[in-house]
């Protein structure tokens, strides 16, 4: 047997909510009045943001950064956006064999029974993981045996 969740009351869930709203505003309304003397002295969202340990896009919503909060904001981050020095173009990998789907098309199979065939060790394909300098993984056909697909299938 299951215990319910005692149901309580409207007017006493009101009254604790009453209760709850007025215990976080004694406790809010301090932090809104040092957010206004920060802005007032200058600080900027990501300064007031990084003293509260809370993301800039949080305070600026919590404690009324407005429209012009978010301008700045977006102009802000721009400005370090075109300092940036562009990022060099990633350059494809040459990776050897086939793709998994080249080789699945060859053999009239799934990309990902071909994967299985090589986790298997089974002879109809060779394959291998390759990794690039970046770290990015890719499963390469070395080569298909066509001839051994029926045998593969069993």
């Amino acid at each position: 047997m299951t215990a319910l969740t005692p149901v309580i009351p409207v007017d006493v869930a009101r009254r604790r909510l009453v209760r709850a709203q007025q215990k976080a505003a004694q406790w809010v309304d301090p932090l809104f009045d040092a957010v206004d003397e920060a802005r007032r002295a200058r600080m900027t969202w990501a300064e007031i943001a990084d003293s509260l340990g809370m993301a800039v896009g949080t305070v600026i919503n919590r404690y009324g950064g407005g429209i012009e909060g978010h301008d700045q904001l977006l102009a802000e981050a721009r400005e370090r956006a075109r300092r940036r020095p562009p990022r060099p173009p990633v350059p494809a990998p040459s990776w050897p064999g086939m793709s998994v789907a080249e080789a699945g098309e060859k053999l009239g199979v799934s990309a990902e029974t071909v994967r299985r065939w090589i986790a298997q060790g089974n002879p109809a394909v060779e394959g291998e993981v390759c990794v690039d300098s970046l770290g990015r993984r890719s499963v390469r056909v070395l080569s298909v045996a066509i001839e051994d697909r029926e045998e593969a299938a069993e």
